[in-house]
């Protein structure tokens, strides 16, 4: 597992911030957070998506916003990138555990996009908070799950699979 803060320069996070915040990017409803057997579900397991790119195919003109997390990452081929938007809560809920996908050698990076009490947290207890401009690398078959925050109206993160 690698860590890197301040991931990119803090001209390119404002961009990607306006984009995301300020009502430029379309936001889709996905009535789970992990899916799962539809054994479970409770009032706040939903997100907001935005893919960039999915199946071979870049999906978003907006994917323009990620080229520098993109080149920084130097991925050999990308599987998919999506950004997630989690509202607020009263209490931080955990979602389901969970793995990106069961690819031998390719890995996900997360990026969080801005700073709140939310976290990503894996199977054997290594915590990540929430720090705008944070980015995280593991391989892809690594169990982890995101939580929601109190302190913020969203928490964002854009989820990178690549090899």
């Amino acid at each position: 597992m690698k860590l890197h803060n301040n991931f990119i320069k803090g001209s390119e996070i404002s961009l990607i911030k306006n984009a995301f915040l300020g009502g430029g990017l379309a936001w889709f409803y996905n009535p789970s957070v992990v899916f799962t057997d539809g054994k479970i579900d409770y009032p706040d397991n939903y997100q907001f998506t935005h893919r960039f790119y999915d199946n071979d195919t870049i999906v978003s003109d907006h994917i323009k916003l990620l080229y520098p997390i993109i080149d920084k990452l130097n991925p050999k081929s990308l599987i998919r990138i999506k950004a997630n938007l989690i509202p607020r809560t009263e209490n931080i809920i955990q979602h389901q555990y969970h793995t990106d996908y069961d690819y031998e050698g390719a890995k996900t990076s997360i990026f969080y996009l801005n700073s709140n009490n939310g976290y990503t947290i894996f199977r054997d207890k290594t915590k990540i908070e929430s720090v705008e401009n944070r980015l995280i690398t593991f391989d892809c078959k690594k169990e982890h799950r995101g939580t929601t925050c109190t302190d913020q109206k969203v928490r964002i993160v854009i989820n990178f699979n690549y090899f």
